[in-house]
């Protein structure tokens, strides 16, 4: 799991980054990005590597808004079955 409040790390994965309107609608329900320097999150993403290979990769689109978590998003128990999958190879 990592959090990346100064968006370096998404920015190179290709994780969309929050608009400034979504960001002042998720203050109520998420606090704690009050205090990100740059006014603005990365959007839900999960990736799977195997050394220097992507093995799964799945991003949330920057217009989707669930209050309820990202939509379509890989449940645990599937990106750990991806897992043991390419540990398996």
């Amino acid at each position: 799991m990592l959090s990346d409040p100064m968006l370096v790390s998404g920015a190179g994965l290709g994780v969309p980054i929050a608009t400034r309107k979504t960001y002042y609608s998720a203050w109520p329900l998420h606090p704690e990005i009050r205090n990100y320097p740059r006014r603005s999150f990365l959007q839900p993403a999960t990736f799977v590597w195997k050394g220097e290979e992507l093995v799964f990769a799945w991003r949330q689109g920057e217009t989707v808004m669930n209050l309820l978590g990202a939509r379509g998003r890989p449940d645990g128990r599937a990106v750990l079955d991806i897992v043991e999958r390419s540990l398996a190879e």
